[in-house]
């Protein structure tokens, strides 16, 4: 592929298959260029394409500012298509290899899945010790519940992590009191 920026190479990284005679060393090429769109769009067609051998790498990129969006909704159709995606994202949230910042996707990644497992796993993380983490987990499962209502969410659990949030922030706020103010 030339390096001329061609609208064909924007096509070529999104394409949802494989084209004959084509070899796999094309879409790290691609994946790796110099132009955005070119990028967003070979993330994109990874998703599409199901193309579970780029796995670790679209979680790599969930570090980065411009990438983690695209990563996610590549990440997102990968589990939805390989409920073992999901397991991986897992195992990803709770490795060390990676920043806290890519972890904390997790349950905006799981919004994404319309699938039974990923209201288990973001339930799991419901009482992380990281209010970050509850937070998203609390969104991502109210999503989930508005665009899925087959999905079975165990409201008594949720309904008790609410509270707990509720009490944290209640502590919180009585501690302004304590705090001196300029004046």
């Amino acid at each position: 592929l030339e390096e001329t920026g061609e609208p064909g190479r924007e096509i070529l990284a999104g394409l949802s298959w494989k084209p004959d005679g084509c070899s796999d060393d094309i879409w790290d090429t691609l994946a790796q260029g110099p132009e955005a769109s070119v990028v967003e769009a070979a993330i994109a067609g990874i998703g599409l394409r199901g193309d579970l051998s780029r796995q670790k790498w679209l979680l790599d990129q969930l570090d980065h500012p411009h990438l983690r969006t695209h990563a996610r909704g590549a990440l997102a159709k990968l589990a939805t298509a390989e409920a073992g995606v999901i397991g991986d994202l897992e195992a990803f949230f709770h490795s060390d290899d990676h920043s806290t910042r890519a972890r904390e996707e997790l349950p905006r990644i799981l919004e994404l899945v319309p699938a039974q497992q990923s209201v288990d796993l973001l339930l799991k993380h419901m009482a992380s010790q990281r209010p970050e983490v509850r937070f998203g987990v609390l969104k991502a499962l109210g999503k989930l519940r508005s665009r899925y209502p087959a999905l079975v969410v165990d409201a008594d659990l949720v309904t008790a992590e609410i509270a707990t949030e509720a009490g944290r922030y209640y502590q919180l706020s009585s501690l302004g009191a304590l705090v001196p103010t300029q004046g």
